[in-house]
């Protein structure tokens, strides 16, 4: 089984064996030296800088049993140290400027009339969907660091131009695909009672 982690672009995928199950895993080169684990077994290592080079296991320190604290706690209290890492400010800025691009120019519109012609500059729906799709991307990103248990947030590339057009494009395609099938049971009781007369 080959357990990996997806990139961006033409960065290259480094692979090797579990060090204590031999599966095969499979990790972007952006993660090397970094920590994860093996979903087989639940091996804990350090990700290696080249192909098939041996894994080196984490040593986890012995557990103390506490209590895992409640939701909001770890929200709001645990994780304020997130937000004065040096190593976080880039993703940070990023999310903070998408957030205020769409704010303050989401509602812009200078399309104009020229004679009895309307040209269309619909600034504000294009400035609103690529701002939406740069935080979806990186909200992604986010959730694929967390499920390999880096603490710090992602890096901010996109691979260019062209990658960030493909990035935009893709993270909205992705969240309509998941929010039409979310919305599927909805829309299903809503056409049978209508072709039904039953309430449900």
């Amino acid at each position: 089984m080959v357990v990996t982690c997806p990139g961006k672009g033409a960065k290259m995928t480094i692979q090797f064996n579990c060090p204590n199950c031999d599966s095969v895993i499979g990790f972007d080169e952006k993660y090397t030296g970094r920590r994860a684990q093996c979903t087989s077994c639940g091996e804990r290592f350090i990700i290696p800088a080249k192909d098939y080079e041996k894994a080196k296991k984490v040593e986890l320190p012995e557990e103390i049993f506490e209590p895992e604290p409640g939701f909001y706690r770890a929200v709001f209290v645990n994780s304020w140290k997130l937000f004065i890492r040096p190593a976080n400010a880039t993703g940070l800025v990023f999310v903070t400027a998408a957030v205020c691009f769409k704010f303050f120019t989401g509602h812009l519109d200078y399309s104009w009339t020229a004679g009895y012609f309307r040209f269309q500059a619909p600034v504000g729906l294009v400035v609103t969907l690529a701002a939406w799709g740069c935080l979806f991307w990186y909200y992604m990103e986010i959730i694929c660091s967390t499920s390999i248990e880096v603490d710090e947030l992602p890096d901010v590339d996109m691979g260019g131009f062209f990658g960030f057009i493909w990035n935009i494009v893709r993270s909205l395609f992705i969240f309509a695909v998941t929010l039409i099938i979310a919305e599927l049971p909805c829309i299903f009781f809503i056409i049978i009672e209508n072709n039904t007369g039953f309430d449900l």
